[in-house]
C-alpha cells in the first residue's frame, strides 16, 4: 500500500513535469519551423487513536522527522524512486516521437544539417526531462506526506517490521515478484481485452448491418 502511494505520487509529478517540458519543446520546434478519514494502527502501547476528516492527523500525534527518515531508509524508498526515474527517458522519448510526427511534412523538406539541429533540440529536452524531478526533491515531498498521515505509533511499528529480516526479505523479493507478475498480467490482460474487442466487433457489425435497410 505504501509503495503504491509512492508510485502514485511519482506518476502525478512526472506527468505534470512532462506536460510542461513538452509545451516548451513544442514552442521551440515551432520557432525552428516557420478528504478521507485517517485512523492510527500502531501497536496497542504505541498507537494514538485519531480520526479526523482533514488531510492530516493532529501535529502532536505525527511521527517525528527522525522517525520518518528512518522509515524511508529501512523501506529503501529512495532506491525505489531511483528505479522509477530510470523510466523517464523511455517515457519522454515516446512523447517526443508523438510530437515529431506532427512535423513530418516540415521534416521531409529539411537538409541534413537542419535535421541535426532538430536532433540536438530533442536531446536538449531529453536531458532536461532526466533532471526535471530529482530524487532529492521527491524524497522531501514524500516524507512530508508520510509525516502528516502517520502517527508515531504507526511509524514505529512499520520501522520494526521493515528493519526485521522478514521486512528486508519482502523488499528483496518484491522486484523479482513483479518481474514475473507484470509480464504475465500484461499478457493475460491483452488476451482478455482482445477477446472483448472481437466480441464488440461482431456486435457492431450486426448492429450496423441492421441499419442498412433503415430509413433516415
Amino acid at each position: 500500500m505504501i509503495k503504491k502511494l509512492v508510485v502514485m505520487a511519482l506518476a502525478v509529478g512526472f506527468v505534470s513535469c512532462c506536460i510542461g517540458l513538452r509545451a516548451q519543446e513544442q514552442q521551440q520546434v515551432q520557432e525552428a519551423f516557420p478528504k478521507p478519514k485517517v485512523k492510527a494502527t500502531g501497536t496497542p502501547k504505541q498507537a494514538i487513536a485519531t480520526q479526523q476528516t482533514g488531510d492530516s492527523i493532529a501535529e502532536d500525534d505525527q511521527a517525528t522527522p527522525e522517525q520518518i527518515n528512518e522509515l524511508m531508509d529501512v523501506m529503501r524508498v529512495e532506491d525505489q524512486l531511483d528505479d522509477l526515474l530510470n523510466l523517464v527517458p523511455m517515457l519522454f522519448e515516446a512523447q517526443q516521437k508523438n510530437l515529431m510526427q506532427s512535423y513530418e511534412p516540415q521534416m521531409a523538406r529539411l537538409s541534413t544539417a537542419q535535421k541535426e539541429q532538430v536532433n540536438r533540440l530533442n536531446k536538449k529536452y531529453m536531458d532536461k526531462a532526466v533532471e526535471a524531478y530529482p530524487t532529492e526533491e521527491m524524497m522531501k515531498q514524500v516524507t512530508a506526506l508520510y509525516q502528516k498521515r502517520l502517527n508515531n505509533g504507526d511509524v514505529e511499528s512499520m520501522i520494526n517490521f521493515y528493519d526485521s529480516e522478514a521486512g528486508q526479505h519482502l523488499l528483496d523479493a518484491q522486484p523479482e515478484i513483479m518481474k514475473v507478475f507484470l509480464p504475465a498480467m500484461t499478457a493475460e490482460l491483452g488476451k482478455r481485452l482482445g477477446a472483448l474487442k472481437a466480441d464488440e466487433k461482431k456486435e457492431m457489425d450486426a448492429l450496423l448491418a441492421g441499419f442498412k435497410g433503415a430509413k433516415k
